[in-house]
């Protein structure tokens, strides 16, 4: 209707309000004329009328309603002070006449009042809501004997949460969050509905004024619902709720979405990893609709896409290693539970799995799986997509997280590896054991190492492999290995667990190619790669005997030897002899002796086939002399020293015959000393063989060494002629000495 209309017209229950005036009938018809604005307002709404009737007709309605508020008061109060009487409430038998009209009135009260909530809120009119939520929320704290205290309570907190959202729509945010938490707070009944209230708010709020808290108020809050019911009806209650949440960061965050909707994601799939509700539907294959009514796989897809479009666009760099920690958490509850489908028992075919399909059933064919978890399809995808978010991980360069952010790298590429073998499971044969990175993530009694000569044939034939699942392992282990290099303030214990697990995922890589790659040339270079990453692993497993183990019993010695061979006449040709060296020198820092002394035999041996005598490579020069003397210097038994001085003839004898480079003069003189010191030494030991053998590289090398060592020539002879005599003497009480001249 226009507004230019006349007063009769536009109020026609004016007449009759004049009547009535200051009788006990005079607020109920102010009532009735509110409904019938209340209905004009509707009608306008749904004809989608002009703007300027609609507006008249809000004022009017908040008008009347203030009006009637004025007029009720008094007779509101009455019946509080009757309410509050000793007698009996209950029964109608003493109830006066005239607190019935007021019981009535309260009643038809809330009723109007409500409908007047829902119309402006459902019209979106959020400011005009929360003036009318104020109105209904004071009607419902009269006390009245209609309702009990549990329902007047849960009516209170429902106007409040009402008028905390219309608040929050309307652009008034921090007091909108204050109402949310007054509604949460103050109820003595904790619901979902308030709990979802109380993350909207906070939501908008955060995305105002960057506060900051509301995952932590929401955490908050989570653990006083669980507390005051059931948990697991609590928790799949809590879960049905998520998609709600996660559509409300979708609508307030920057670009749809970030890091608020990558954290409630995180916790929609931890709550329903924790659902016991849903891990025994799994179990008893019941094939129903999830909690939320979204599979565990839908929930992961969503969860990864968000946090790969994170991690790409850069946002919230400070939260990086929050939500990569979460990523690995969550990572690790989904492997579990496969864990636990995998070995479901079912009645099946005995035998191992064939290649025809028809004979083997998957894990991915069971109906139920598919409902609650998803299919294969899913688990491919998200073997694929930790793959591209480890590449991620490992591109952030941000200086004071690098180290931490190559962990969480190193963890996605291993799930990568999990998920891609979880894809081809068979269940109930469990033909994969010992080949999934999370079977001893947790559990470090069962490690394998590398091998690089033969085969171990304590390990499974995995047939369900593949390249890609042998490249997210070794990418596992390079990535771990640098983060074990940058994290020198953690404790020491971490970082020789991480370099053990990534030597563990170096030797399944090895095995995996070796069954899978056909490419021999690839192959080739799969095994040099995994042979200088086991290198450079030596040094953080914490254990020198391992280290020496491994460079020697599992041929990584001999691996890396053959590598220098095929490098020499390259440009790279001394790559891998100065790795050695350095690898060498740091486990002599960390006191790993016999792995530095195993280290710097093969450096001398790498050199030597060199056919140099000293290597300069940029401002650094390598002498084959001065490595020989370090090992005769820290040789743990005559042994290793008479072992060097065999290589040290050897050369003197190639040099003869040969012409090639040769030893400094300071070098030779150093080793023909240090060979007669030590054989008199033995000598006077009783060790005549030994002595023997010492003395007889130092006479050969004394025509080689200085002018000087010349004169000495008598002595040695004498000496090595004492030593062959008494060595036969040693051999047999009856040799007779035969005379020397």
């Amino acid at each position: 209707k226009s507004a230019n209309r006349s007063d009769c017209d536009l109020n026609p229950y004016k007449a009759i309000t004049n009547k009535f005036q200051n009788t006990h009938r005079q607020p109920f018809i102010l009532l009735d004329q509110l409904n019938a604005i209340l209905t004009a307002q509707y009608k306008i709404r749904q004809d989608e009328c002009d703007e300027s009737s609609r507006s008249w007709l809000d004022k009017e309605a908040m008008k009347m309603a203030h009006e009637f508020m004025d007029i009720a008061k008094s007779t509101f109060q009455k019946s509080s002070s009757i309410d509050k009487g000793g007698r009996d409430c209950n029964s109608t038998l003493f109830i006066p006449r005239d607190q019935l009209f007021r019981n009535q009135l309260l009643q038809d009260t809330k009723i109007h009042f409500a409908r007047a909530v829902s119309l402006y809120y459902a019209s979106k009119d959020y400011k005009l809501c929360v003036h009318w939520s104020d109105l209904l929320y004071n009607v419902l704290k009269i006390n009245s004997t209609q309702v009990s205290l549990e329902e007047e309570d849960a009516l209170l907190n429902q106007v409040l949460s009402v008028k905390a959202f219309s608040q929050s729509m309307s652009g008034d945010e921090a007091t909108a969050m204050k109402t949310a938490r007054e509604a949460w707070e103050t109820s003595k009944v904790k619901t979902v509905d308030g709990l979802v209230n109380l993350f909207h708010c906070g939501v908008r709020h955060e995305m105002k004024f960057s506060s900051g808290d509301t995952m932590l108020e929401f955490d908050n809050a989570c653990n006083e619902l669980l507390s005051a019911r059931h948990q697991a009806a609590g928790v799949d209650e809590i879960i049905s709720a998520f998609p709600r949440m996660s559509n409300s960061c979708v609508e307030n965050e920057v670009g749809g979405g970030g890091s608020l909707l990558l954290s409630t994601q995180e916790r929609w799939l931890s709550m329903l990893l924790r659902s016991s509700t849903f891990q025994e539907n799994l179990k008893d294959r019941k094939n129903i609709e999830p909690p939320g009514g979204h599979s565990l796989f839908e929930i992961l897809r969503a969860y990864l896409q968000n946090f790969e479009h994170i991690m790409s666009t850069r946002k919230d760099r400070n939260r990086v290693c929050q939500h990569s920690e979460a990523l690995v958490r969550n990572l690790d509850g989904v492997l579990k539970l496969l864990c636990r489908v995998r070995e479901r028992k079912q009645h099946k075919k005995s035998g191992r799995r064939k290649k025809k399909v028809s004979e083997f059933k998957l894990i991915w064919d069971d109906p139920a799986t598919n409902k609650l978890l998803g299919d294969r399809a899913d688990c491919v995808w998200t073997a694929e997509q930790l793959w591209n978010i480890g590449n991620l991980l490992m591109a952030e360069d941000t200086t004071s997280t690098i180290g931490v952010v190559r962990r969480f790298a190193s963890d996605s590429f291993a799930a990568s590896h999990d998920f891609c073998i979880f894809s081809e499971e068979e269940e109930g044969a469990i033909l994969s054991k010992g080949y999934l990175n999370y079977d001893t993530k947790y559990n470090s009694e069962n490690l394998s190492f590398p091998l690089f000569c033969g085969t171990n044939a304590d390990k499974p034939f995995c047939d369900i492999s593949s390249e890609f699942s042998a490249q997210c392992l070794l990418l596992s282990s390079a990535t771990a290995l640098d983060y074990a290099s940058n994290c020198l303030d953690q404790p020491k214990c971490e970082a020789e667990n991480r370099v053990r697990q990534a030597l563990h995922r170096l030797s399944l890589a090895q095995d995996e190619f070796r069954v899978n790659c056909e490419n021999e040339i690839q192959k080739k270079e799969v095994e040099k790669m995994i042979a200088l990453l086991s290198l450079r692993a030596l040094l953080g497993i914490g254990n020198d005997l391992l280290g020496a183990d491994i460079l020697q019993a599992n041929g990584l010695s001999e691996a890396l030897l053959d590598i220098h061979q095929e490098e020499l006449g390259q440009p790279s040709g001394f790559s891998t002899l100065l790795n050695v060296k350095a690898t060498s020198d740091l486990a002599e820092e960390k006191k790993m002796q016999i792995t530095a002394r195993i280290l710097l035999r093969m450096c001398a041996k790498m050199l030597s086939l060199t056919g140099k005598f000293v290597l300069t490579v940029g401002h650094f020069d390598l002498s084959l002399g001065s490595i020989q003397r370090k090992l005769i210097t820290i040789a743990s038994s005559t042994k290793d020293v008479i072992a060097v001085y065999e290589d040290v003839d050897l050369a003197a004898k190639q040099h003869r015959d040969k012409g090639i480079e040769f030893y400094s003069e300071d070098e030779l003189n150093w080793l023909i000393i240090e060979a007669y010191n030590r054989g008199v030494h033995l000598s006077l030991l009783g060790d005549f063989a030994s002595s023997e053998s010492l003395f007889s590289t130092g006479l050969n090398l004394l025509p080689l060494g200085g002018i000087e060592l010349q004169c000495h020539a008598k002595e040695m002879r004498t000496a090595l002629s004492n030593a062959v005599t008494n060595k036969l003497a040693a051999a047999d009480p009856n040799y007779v000495v035969p005379g020397i001249g």
